[in-house]
């Protein structure tokens, strides 16, 4: 019996791994122009988590610049962002038929102590989920990430550049010293 169990929690995998996957090949399709597969994979990791909200929003920012340099709209990126936005329609829509709450999902996020006020406020050492020999692992996670958004504009890959910023930005916002674990989805644009 302890055999059979151990498969099927061997086998699998939580929500981090599956968003990170996503995500991950969200953008390597559209780096490879099959916006309709970037659009289904980030779909799939905005019903993970609601931190693959930043692809889909990501895709936006990059559509709007992209239309202020060429005064041209491309709609298939505009229908990868779409796509990848309904994922949170669907999980959305979910809960309001579950809990009766449209926003029950982020309601949920900030009694687990996920929101904040103010950029940065996990390096407030009087709150009690911080130490002080933790926040300088956070500070150079938080430099590293900087770096590499320098490095990925400098190398023109604008859409890698767009979304590690803003997933960068919503980190700050999150109360928690474990940011490389929160971070992991950023993996891809560190190659």
């Amino acid at each position: 019996v302890s055999q059979s169990r151990y498969l099927p929690v061997r086998a699998v995998v939580g929500a981090d791994v599956w968003i990170v996957a996503a995500i991950i090949l969200s953008l390597f399709f559209w780096e490879k122009g099959k916006y309709f597969i970037s659009g289904f994979f980030a779909l799939l990791a905005t019903t993970f988590k609601f931190q693959a909200l930043v692809l889909p929003i990501a895709f936006f920012v990059f559509l709007i610049l992209d239309f202020y340099k060429t005064k041209k709209v491309d709609f298939a990126k505009l229908a990868a962002a779409i796509i990848g936005f309904c994922g949170y329609i669907f999980v959305a829509y979910y809960y309001q038929l579950v809990t009766g709450n449209f926003n029950a999902y982020f309601e949920a996020q900030k009694l687990v102590g996920m929101n904040a006020a103010i950029p940065f406020a996990m390096f407030n050492h009087a709150q009690k989920w911080v130490g002080t020999g933790w926040m300088e692992s956070a500070a150079i996670y938080f430099v590293a990430m900087f770096v590499m958004i320098a490095k990925l504009m400098s190398d023109k890959k604008y859409i890698y550049a767009i979304f590690a910023f803003m997933y960068t930005a919503m980190l700050s916002l999150i109360p928690q010293v474990d940011i490389m674990r929160l971070a992991m989805p950023l993996y891809r644009d560190w190659e």
